[in-house]
């Protein structure tokens, strides 16, 4: 599992349109979900075609947290 960090929270209108998007067009999406802060985007395989949606959006990416196996890592940008 893959969650793509979004920094800063996007608005009503962009959000719908990246879970469509990123539904239609990735293998594996799970879910778009807001903080009061940042975007986070759940996908289960193809991390790179969700950050490519993403920056194509405008998006800027703040981090990517991998978990597999109760391990996980962290990678900042």
């Amino acid at each position: 599992m893959r969650t793509i960090v979004v920094k800063g929270r996007i608005d009503e209108d962009l959000m719908e349109r990246l879970e469509n998007r990123l539904g239609d067009l990735i293998e594996g999406f799970r879910e778009v979900t807001a903080t009061h802060s940042s975007t986070n985007v759940v996908v289960e395989e193809d991390v790179w075609g969700a950050l490519k949606v993403l920056t194509e959006e405008g998006c800027e990416i703040e981090a990517i947290h991998v978990w597999a196996r109760k391990v996980s890592s962290h990678l900042s940008l």
